[in-house]
């Protein structure tokens, strides 16, 4: 299953053009509209990286598509109140990043951005946050996020994000291993929830369910069986 992720990770990032070439500031490589910067791609070694909030007078308010890509030398990267927006895939495949910070001023987290970053343990969601895209952590298998508490779309619980009056399931780490009982606050299962959870072998589903997403169970390797409740109208595919 791993090896068939990976193929389908190099199938997304190869089917996306590349970005054209961008101007340079140290190791970063970036591109500007005449007032904000938007980090492109990184050329460093890795290790601990703070990314600058300003380059040549222009404020940096987004991490680029595939940006910080396989950078796999990355071990810390932190994230200045500056950026608002972390692109899809910004930094997939960093497998020994082991910290993420995410400051407040960030609004946007995409698709994939954090794809099977293996080694991080733990990222906080800050209260700016109010998106976060389909698989942003997905195979983080050693991850615990926590939301921060001042959030008002998002919360979390245990390390699973909810919406903030835990109507909905947002994301359930992938390296939870074994049982879980949904709450019976829970409404609806978000898209690709449960997505890649291969260690969870049963799941408790309460009648107060009535909204399963696209994909929501996808790659739960171990999940033999599930319960439907006859309240649920809506299965995603």
């Amino acid at each position: 299953m791993k090896q068939t992720l990976l193929a389908l990770l190099g199938i997304i990032f190869l089917s996306v053009p590349l970005v054209a070439k961008a101007d340079q500031y140290g190791d970063f490589g970036y591109s500007t509209n005449g007032s904000t910067a938007t980090i492109t791609n990184y050329t460093g070694t890795g290790g601990s990286v703070v990314i600058p909030s300003a380059i040549n007078g222009l404020s940096v308010t987004s991490i680029g598509y595939a940006a910080f890509y396989h950078s796999t030398g990355l071990t810390s990267i932190v994230i200045p109140n500056s950026v608002t927006n972390i692109g899809t895939l910004a930094f997939a495949a960093c497998y020994s990043l082991t910290n993420a910070t995410i400051s407040n001023g960030v609004t946007s987290i995409g698709d994939l951005a954090f794809l099977f970053c293996y080694s991080l343990t733990s990222a906080t969601i800050p209260a700016s946050v109010t998106s976060i895209g389909g698989q942003a952590f997905d195979g983080c298998n050693s991850l615990t996020i926590v939301v921060d508490a001042a959030n008002t779309s998002f919360s979390s619980v245990d390390g699973i994000v909810f919406n903030k009056n835990q109507t909905a399931i947002i994301l359930f780490p992938s390296g939870r291993l074994g049982s879980y009982i949904i709450p019976s606050s829970v409404t609806s299962i978000g898209d690709n929830a449960f997505a890649d959870c291969s260690g969870l072998t049963n799941i408790t589903i309460p009648n107060s369910v009535t909204s399963f997403g696209t994909r929501a169970f996808a790659f739960c390797t171990s999940l033999t069986s599930i319960t439907i409740p006859s309240n649920v109208t809506n299965i995603g595919v």
